[in-house]
């Protein structure tokens, strides 16, 4: 007669495999008792992994594949970093109404056209104690901005500068004060000069600095200033 196995003895294989599969893929916890669960990982973030143009007050969601322990989400297990100075961001980790999506607010605005790195730690667990494989880091880049400054302060105004995505073209405007007539438009610190119209229209490539740069009309002597509308007309 031949053996037979029965459906009770293969279910109980099946579990026992199962429950194996489980162990290796997911990372316990340090609690003496865990539950092994879903293997939390980061599903989602905003800003996306290699954002561009994101702006300066922006407030960091993280979306889990599972609910999370709360006390585990902290500013111990993410971590927001400037990456050129490695220096750490001052912020509050707080869990929405969702308890698998949490978010972090920087208690200071971002600095324009700068490169952020988040890191979610394995030290992040679900609800049933269970931790992440290992640690999801993304990064970002902020917007940039454009700063128009006046030369004499005295000499005349400026308007538009502000911040803008990279390459946007961003209309500029430079009026000079009663005694005084625009001369041009240079790189701030520097004697380069961008334009000579008043009206300049400029394409955005990072954070940068111009200056309107005013002379002082001579005593006796009369100011025409000319414009070009649209400035790229000529």
């Amino acid at each position: 007669m031949k053996n037979r196995i029965t459906p009770i003895f293969v279910n109980r294989w099946l579990l026992i495999m199962l429950f194996f599969v489980s162990i290796v893929g997911c990372k316990k916890s340090d609690e003496p008792v865990g539950i092994i669960g879903l293997c939390p990982e980061v599903t989602a973030t905003d800003p996306m992994l290699n954002a561009v143009d994101v702006e300066l007050e922006k407030t960091i969601s993280i979306t889990f594949n599972t609910a999370m322990d709360p006390l585990t989400i902290n500013t111990s297990t993410v971590l927001v970093k400037q990456l050129s100075t490695s220096t750490r961001l001052v912020g509050t980790v707080a869990a929405t109404s969702n308890a698998a999506v949490f978010t972090f607010t920087p208690v200071i605005p971002l600095l324009p056209f700068t490169n952020y790195e988040v890191t979610v730690t394995n030290k992040a667990t679900s609800t049933y104690r269970t931790a992440m494989k290992a640690d999801y880091v993304f990064s970002y880049t902020t917007i940039p901005k454009l700063s128009l400054s006046s030369l004499p302060v005295l000499g005349g105004t400026t308007t538009g500068g502000g911040l803008f995505a990279q390459n946007a073209k961003v209309a500029i405007s430079a009026v000079p004060a009663a005694g005084y007539t625009f001369a041009n438009w240079t790189d701030s610190g520097t004697v380069n000069i961008v334009s000579t119209s008043p009206n300049y229209e400029y394409t955005m490539f990072g954070n940068h600095a111009l200056v309107a740069n005013f002379l002082p009309i001579v005593l006796g002597n009369f100011a025409v200033n000319l414009s070009s509308y649209p400035a790229s007309g000529g």
